[in-house]
């Protein structure tokens, strides 16, 4: 069977539809820690400092998945 086949035939959405984990795990965050999370983006700081603060937290995802969520889906806020 080829890839064209197998994509085809691939049912992934139990996988792959969910959406972004960070976003999820975000997203159920108290407005304080989300607050905390927008602040130290925003201030530059550490993303794998970060990523290993919010695992201590519970979020359960590997460092590369965690720094394309802040990349693409936690822009930093302009300030003015």
């Amino acid at each position: 069977m080829g890839l064209a086949e197998r994509l085809e035939a691939a049912d992934l959405s139990e996988c792959y539809g969910r959406g972004c984990t960070t976003c999820l795990w975000y997203a159920a965050l108290p407005d304080v820690d989300r607050q905390a999370f927008d602040d130290w983006v925003d201030a530059g700081k550490s993303v794998r400092g970060l990523w290993k603060l919010c695992v201590e937290e519970g979020i359960k995802i590997s460092c590369t998945p965690f720094r394309d969520h802040v990349a693409n889906h936690h822009p930093v806020r302009d300030k003015s």
